[in-house]
């Protein structure tokens, strides 16, 4: 038996194998049609009006041609390191003269306002009575 019985099968891949390489071509040159230009297999994909699994599974020499493309494109390394941008001197911030000493707060209940017993006191004190 004939492994070409179907002479559309043919056809249909390389219309595939068109698609994607007129795709290839459109996104390296930076003028895509179909997709938002970036050098992606999902790009690649939309580009070409074909699903991603197209690429991923039945063209994977044209995916390992792209990427080869795409990575040739792309600038050697630098050698020297980019310079940072600027940073903004960090200075220690310090509370005004006038406000209040957190610690010494926490340690005398006196120094919060309407209050004139000790926490303690009144919590137990408010639990005991019963308000008659």
């Amino acid at each position: 038996m004939n492994a070409r019985a179907h002479p559309d099968v043919d056809s249909e891949g390389a219309a595939e194998v068109k698609a994607i390489t007129d795709a290839m071509v459109r996104l390296l040159i930076g003028v895509p049609l179909y997709s938002d230009g970036k050098l992606t297999i999902v790009s690649l994909a939309a580009e070409a009006g074909l699903r991603r699994n197209k690429l991923t599974h039945k063209h994977t020499g044209l995916k390992d041609l792209f990427y080869a493309l795409v990575k040739a494109r792309d600038p050697l390394p630098e050698l020297e390191p980019r310079p940072r941008r600027p940073t903004r001197p960090r200075t220690k911030r310090t509370w005004p003269e006038s406000a209040p000493n957190a610690t010494a707060c926490a340690l005398s209940c006196n120094s919060w306002p309407g209050s004139s017993k000790s926490w303690r006191s009144r919590t137990t004190s408010s639990k005991t009575s019963t308000g008659t």
